[in-house]
């Protein structure tokens, strides 16, 4: 095994453990079995119940297309948050399923895979582990990026933009061709991975990240250069076309849903999604994330700015120190991606949304432009560090008289909030946690008096893990959410794996609000709830509400007849026109669900299910045809009169359209990497062996 091996495996094990101890709530449990803190709001509404839904269909040997447990049924399989194509959730689908405890293990190591990223990238651009442990360290734990812990997509986004700008660098930069298929593979995770418009954001960055990198190889022939961007090109399209199973049939049924389109330009505007300027205290004070100050302030997830005052330190030194082409870039992008995640009160992101409607479909300009600002201003930190470690002694009095200035602010900052927060978050937090704050840069400022290349930058990666440690305990006591022993282990008690037909023919259960986290338990427990699940709310739901319908869907029986050809407006005509059916239930599951029904009569049979295209019937073992569109969106079928056995079943074109893409994609990409693979193994073979060391005996000759 090699040394340099050894070092990386080394430090990245103790950011491992630096990590584990912020995040110690989160990951363990008690004795009894109960987690010492949940991860609250969208994680235990949506992102929870939607991975378990998947595990367990997996588990039960079906691909989870459509869920019929919440609302009156809907298209899973375009559900744009759910992850179900990310390659995380399809393995651990495949091999174990989730429950919730695994679902939020699975959230905190995406964040820690985060800074891997940053660590590889900040290692790659200064050539130093000592700047990839600074940049790993305060991307991981920065308040950018945890919190957003409740939403599983917007994390997972943020925690991919290191390694998309990683494997670019090091295809485009280092020209390592094995980085491309690599490149590919993140692009596909991203997209089946992240929330849209930060997909968005992040690829136009990374984009633009490239197209510098290409530029600056424009003195090479004009060959190498078209091969450059020919193989870049192929990498970017093998990714998406990858991801197609996930946005083809999206963009295909865009029509279908009343949300996802851009909205009017004044209402993104209006919208409170931003940073606003006196938010960047938060780099300075760890606390305002949960305790902002007074005024207008958007919600938790938006605020984080946090990455550790003595992180900003080494940024300092890079951007003022730092000979590095890398410092230029990295500016423009901390620089840049602060002003776009500012929104309307950025003059440029207000032109983007006033004349590109596309940009409309970002209702959280601070959400999708944060942590970009945040991996920038840390892959500086990590510059910074470098520096140190090289023994630059300009470097470190301009650390140190940074450290001063910050002493000083941090000193102010005392005496001034003292009469703009309340007088017990003053005391209870502001107190607390700037007190540590200025004993932490205060350790700083005495380790760099006595300037040694190794320890300094060893002592100054432990004081910032212990600042940034301190930083998540501030913030984390308001995002982990305790749980009472008792309510967990009712909790998991209600997880059903199983698919039976118990409980359909109850009423659904409606609490009156369709996004409710009650409605959400539906997907756990395998009950039936009126409600929409989808952030993409379906049209015909909609439509069927507007129509009087809700009721009827909700204890309404699950089999009614029409007249042939009946296609009543409104829930009341459809009402005097019913008439009841003889019928069972014999299967109910994901993609499928089998009646047996008599009529008296020829009829047109009406399903208290939402209609969605690709819903086709077999009738008593014949072909499948399309099931009718009636009253508005619910499923039905024409029948003449008698016993039959009905076999419905969900398998829309589109989703075979986007999987022969996508399993096109895969088999290119896996050529790719063998041909590459093939190619290296040549290489060593046709290497010639290794000259011995000087002085070294002659090898003895064979027999």
């Amino acid at each position: 095994m090699s040394k340099p091996f050894v070092r990386h495996a080394v430090a990245l094990l103790g950011m491992a453990v630096v990590f584990v101890a912020a995040f110690a709530r989160l990951i363990f449990q008690a004795p009894d079995g109960t987690p010492f803190g949940l991860i609250p709001w969208d994680f235990m509404s949506q992102c929870y119940p939607w991975q378990v839904y998947i595990g367990d269909t997996f588990q039960a040997g079906k691909f989870p297309l459509w869920v019929p447990y919440v609302g009156a049924g809907s298209p899973f399989f375009i559900n744009p948050q759910s992850q179900l194509y990310s390659p995380v959730t399809l393995l651990v689908s495949l091999l174990f399923g989730y429950t919730q405890r695994s679902v939020q293990l699975h959230t905190l190591a995406m964040l820690f895979m985060g800074g891997v990223g940053a660590y590889l990238l900040s290692v790659e651009l200064w050539r130093g582990r000592a700047a990839g442990v600074v940049s790993g360290l305060a991307f991981s734990l920065t308040s950018a990026v945890y919190g957003n812990l409740e939403h599983m997509t917007t994390t997972n986004t943020y925690v991919l933009m290191p390694w998309l700008f990683w494997t670019s660098v090091l295809a485009v930069r280092r020209g390592k061709r094995w980085a491309l298929p690599l490149l590919a593979f993140f692009i596909y995770f991203l997209i089946t991975s992240g929330y849209p418009t930060i997909i968005l954001m992040t690829l136009l960055w990374v984009g633009a990240y490239t197209l510098f990198e290409l530029h600056a190889r424009w003195g090479e022939p004009a060959r190498e250069r078209l091969r450059l961007w020919g193989s870049v090109v192929a990498a970017w399209a093998l990714g998406v076309g990858l991801a197609a199973v996930h946005w083809l049939p999206i963009g295909l049924h865009s029509g279908e849903f009343t949300r996802g389109k851009p909205m009017p330009a004044e209402q993104v505007l209006a919208q409170h999604g931003n940073i606003t300027f006196k938010d960047l205290w938060g780099v300075l004070f760890q606390f305002m994330t949960v305790s902002p100050l007074p005024g207008s302030s958007t919600d938790i997830s938006m605020r984080g700015l946090y990455f550790g005052v003595l992180a900003l330190v080494l940024a300092l030194v890079a951007v003022r120190r730092s000979p590095s082409r890398f410092v230029g870039p990295l500016v423009v992008l901390t620089s840049g991606a602060f002003l776009m995640a500012c929104g309307a009160v950025f003059f440029g992101r207000a032109f983007l949304h006033l004349s590109i409607p596309a940009f409309n479909l970002s209702r959280f300009p601070a959400s999708d432009s944060r942590a970009l600002a945040v991996l920038g201003a840390v892959t500086l930190a990590g510059g910074g560090a470098q520096l140190l470690r090289s023994g630059d002694a300009e470097a470190f009095r301009l650390a140190r008289r940074t450290c001063v200035v910050l002493l000083g602010l941090l000193l102010v900052g005392l005496v001034f909030l003292k009469d703009l927060m309340p007088a017990e978050t003053y005391n209870e937090t502001v107190l607390l946690y700037t007190s540590a704050e200025l004993l932490f840069v205060g350790c700083a400022l005495l380790v760099l008096e006595r300037p040694a290349a190794f320890t300094t930058s060893l002592s100054l990666a432990v004081l910032l893990s212990l600042e940034l440690g301190t930083g998540v305990l501030s913030n984390t006591f308001a995002i982990a959410h305790p749980i009472k022993p008792e309510a967990y282990a009712l909790m998991t008690a209600r997880h059903q794996r199983r698919f039976t037909l118990e409980g359909v023919n109850v009423p659904r259960e409606y609490d009156g609000n369709p996004m409710s986290e009650q409605s959400q338990w539906g997907f756990v427990e395998k009950r039936f709830m009126l409600s929409d699940y989808n952030p993409m709310r379906l049209g015909r739901w909609v439509e069927l509400e507007k129509r009087g319908f809700t009721d009827w869907l909700r204890t309404g029986a699950r089999v009614v007849a029409l007249p042939p050809g009946a296609q009543p407006e409104n829930a009341a005509a459809f009402q005097a026109a019913l008439k009841p059916v003889d019928f069972e239930i014999t299967r109910y599951e994901p993609n499928r669900v089998d009646y047996r029904l008599v009529l008296a009569e020829p009829s047109r049979v009406v399903f208290n299910e939402i209609y969605f295209p690709g819903w086709r019937v077999s009738v008593d073992g014949g072909a499948r045809q399309p099931l009718l569109d009636v009253a508005g969106g619910l499923r039905a079928l024409e029948l003449p009169a008698g016993t039959h056995e009905l076999r419905t079943s969900f398998a829309p074109r589109t989703f075979g359209v986007g999987l022969t893409v996508s399993l096109v994609s895969l088999a290119v990409w896996l050529g790719w990497v063998g041909v590459l693979a093939w190619r290296a193994r040549r290489r060593r073979q046709d290497a010639p062996p290794a000259l011995p060391p000087a002085g070294a005996p002659d090898a003895p000759a064979s027999a």
